[in-house]
C-alpha cells in the first residue's frame, strides 16, 4: 500500500527534480506536474500558463485522493515561468500574461484545488517555493516579486483558515536562497539593464554561494517532516539574511 503520495510541480529540472529524487518516505508515489515527463515517476503533463490545464490538475487531485487510503498527501509547488525579464511597460504583453497565469494565479488555484480534494482520512501539506523577492522587490522581475509575495500571504492566510476549521493541509512557503539550478544560471545571461540583480546572481555562482539543489531539497524535506507551525516561511541559505538589495544598493 502506498503510504504517501507527493505531487511536485516542475519536477523535470532544477530544485523540483532534486525534491523528486530525494523524497524521504518509503515507496512514496511521486507525481510530476510539468510540460516535460520525468522517467521513473508518474507524470501529469500540463502547462501552467493555461487555465484549462489547471482544471485537469484539479480533476487529478480529486480522483487520486478520493481513492487514496494511505497516510499523507503532499503538494509541493515549485514550477515557475521564467520569462519575461525587463521593466514593466517595456516587455512583451503576451509573455507578461503567461507569467501572471503561471506564477501568480496558478499556485493559488492549485493550492485551492488540492485543499478541496483533501479530507480528514489522511494528513496533508501544501508547500510553495517563494523567494527573497517576496520581501525585497527585484527590478526587472516585478511579476516575480509580486507572485512570490502573493504566495506567502496565501500560505499564511490558509494556515489561519485551517486553524479555524480544526483540520486541513499544513502549509509552508520556502525562500530557498541562491540555488545552483539552470534557472539561476539563465538569469546571469540577462542584460543588467533589464534585470539589475543579474550581476548578484553571477557573483553568487562565481563565489560558490549558490547551494547545490540536492542539499536544499534535503533541507526542505527535513522541514516538511518536522511539520512546524503551519503558515511558516522557511528561509534558507542567502535568504536567511537577505541584507541590502544588491539591485539598488
Amino acid at each position: 500500500m502506498t503510504e504517501s503520495v507527493v505531487w511536485i510541480t516542475g519536477a523535470s529540472s532544477g530544485l523540483g527534480a532534486a525534491l523528486a529524487r530525494s523524497v524521504p518516505f518509503p515507496e512514496a508515489r511521486v507525481i510530476n506536474i510539468s510540460r516535460r515527463a520525468v522517467a521513473g515517476i508518474d507524470n501529469l503533463q500540463a502547462d501552467l500558463t493555461s487555465p484549462a490545464d489547471w482544471e485537469r490538475i484539479e480533476a487529478n487531485f480529486a480522483t487520486e485522493l478520493k481513492a487514496f487510503d494511505g497516510r499523507q498527501a503532499i503538494l509541493i509547488h515549485n514550477a515557475y515561468y521564467a520569462d519575461p525579464f525587463g521593466f514593466a511597460g517595456e516587455t512583451d504583453s503576451a509573455e507578461v500574461r503567461r507569467s501572471v497565469f503561471a506564477n501568480a494565479a496558478a499556485p493559488l488555484y492549485l493550492g485551492h484545488a488540492f485543499a478541496k480534494a483533501c479530507d480528514r482520512r489522511f494528513d496533508s501539506a501544501i508547500v510553495m517555493m517563494s523567494s527573497t523577492a517576496a520581501a525585497i522587490p527585484f527590478p526587472g522581475a516585478a511579476w516575480y516579486s509580486a507572485s512570490k509575495a502573493g504566495i506567502e500571504i496565501w500560505i499564511r492566510a490558509v494556515a489561519e483558515e485551517r486553524r479555524r476549521r480544526g483540520w486541513g493541509p499544513w502549509t509552508m512557503a520556502v525562500r530557498p536562497g541562491a540555488v545552483d539550478t539552470p534557472g539561476l544560471r539563465r538569469t546571469t545571461e540577462v542584460p543588467p539593464d533589464d534585470f539589475p540583480i543579474a550581476e548578484a546572481a553571477k557573483h553568487a555562482l562565481e563565489a560558490s554561494q549558490a547551494v547545490p539543489a540536492d542539499i536544499v531539497a534535503r533541507q526542505i524535506w527535513d522541514a516538511i517532516e518536522a511539520r512546524g507551525p503551519s503558515g511558516t516561511i522557511l528561509k534558507l541559505g542567502l535568504d536567511a539574511d537577505p541584507g541590502p538589495n544588491p539591485a539598488t544598493s
